[in-house]
């Protein structure tokens, strides 16, 4: 019985550790973090990126 209570309890750390990773890699995908340019637009312009503010 203890096993299997120590199977599932890392079975689910397993899984958080999963689920943070993701959230802090969809944070860092939506929400670009420690860039002091975050008001700044970058626009494509005839292939060249452009930074417009």
């Amino acid at each position: 019985m203890e096993e299997l209570l120590g199977n599932i309890a890392i079975f689910l750390i397993l899984i958080l550790a999963m689920l943070f990773i993701a959230y802090v890699l969809y944070l860092s995908a939506v929400l670009p973090l420690g860039k002091p340019n975050d008001l700044e637009v970058t626009r494509m312009n005839d292939g060249q990126d452009e930074i417009v503010k």
